[in-house]
C-alpha cells in the first residue's frame, strides 16, 4: 500500500512589495489558473488533488491510498514541483508511506518552504508501531 496526505498553502510570492504587489497579484492569479488545470487533470484511482479557496487564501490539499507505488507518486511530486515553480512562495507539508519503502515503520515527510521541498525527519507519527500501531506477531 501507498498512502499520501498533504496540504500546502499556494502564495505567488514571499515577500510584499507594494511596488510591485499588482503585478505581483496578476501572475499568482495566472498561476493558479494553470495549477487549477493540471488538479482538474490528475486521475488517481485511489486518490484526489483538491484546490480550494477560502478568505483570499489558496490551498491544495492531496490524499490518496494506493494498492502499490505507482505512477501517481511521481504525478503527485511533479505537481508539487509545478507549485513550487510557479508560486515561490508556497509552503506546506506532505506525509506520506509505503510497505514498499525502505523502512515501512516510518512516515516519510516533505516539507515545502518557499516553493522549495525537502525530506524532513517525522517526530509526530513515526515509528509507526509502537506510536500509532501495535504489531503482534504470532
Amino acid at each position: 500500500m501507498h498512502g499520501f496526505h498533504g496540504w500546502f498553502d499556494l502564495r505567488g510570492y514571499a515577500t510584499c512589495d507594494p511596488v510591485t504587489e499588482a503585478a505581483d497579484d496578476a501572475r499568482e492569479a495566472r498561476n493558479l489558473r494553470l495549477l487549477a488545470g493540471r488538479v482538474a487533470q490528475v486521475d488517481w484511482s485511489s486518490g484526489r488533488a483538491r484546490l480550494d479557496h477560502f478568505n483570499g487564501g489558496h490551498f491544495l490539499t492531496v490524499t490518496g491510498l494506493i494498492q502499490r507505488v505507482r505512477a501517481e507518486r511521481e504525478e503527485l511530486f511533479a505537481l508539487l514541483r509545478h507549485v513550487g515553480e510557479t508560486l515561490p512562495g508556497s509552503f506546506g507539508l506532505l506525509y506520506e508511506w509505503a510497505d514498499e519503502f525502505e523502512d515501512s515503520n516510518r512516515y516519510y515527510v516533505h516539507r515545502m518552504v518557499r516553493g522549495q521541498i525537502e525530506a524532513v525527519d517525522d517526530p509526530l507519527l513515526s515509528p509507526i508501531s509502537p506510536r500509532l500501531e501495535d504489531y503482534l506477531s504470532s
